[in-house]
C-alpha cells in the first residue's frame, strides 16, 4: 500500500487490490502507478466527481479520482 497526501493534507491510500481493479478495467494505466499518486499529490486541477469524490487532473491527460473517507483519510477509487 502506497500513500499520497493531497491538496489538503489528506493522506490518500492506494492498495494492491484497488491498483488490480483500476488497471483490470483501465488497462491503458499499467505502468502509471507512480503518476497516479503524484497527480494525487500534485494536482494542477482539482474537479468534483460523482457522490461526494474528487478528480485530480495533471497534464490535461492524467485524472485520478479520490473519495476522502473523512477528515484524516482517503482512497484511491
Amino acid at each position: 500500500m502506497e500513500i499520497a497526501l493531497s491538496i489538503n493534507g489528506i493522506p490518500i491510500r492506494l492498495t494492491a487490490e484497488r491498483w488490480w481493479h483500476i488497471v483490470e478495467n483501465h488497462d491503458d494505466l499499467a505502468g502509471y502507478f507512480d503518476d497516479v499518486l503524484d497527480t494525487v499529490e500534485n494536482p494542477q486541477l482539482v474537479l468534483r466527481g460523482h457522490a461526494g469524490s474528487l478528480i485530480a487532473v495533471r497534464n490535461g491527460a492524467m485524472r485520478a479520482a479520490l473519495s476522502q473517507c473523512g477528515i484524516m483519510v482517503g482512497i484511491v477509487i
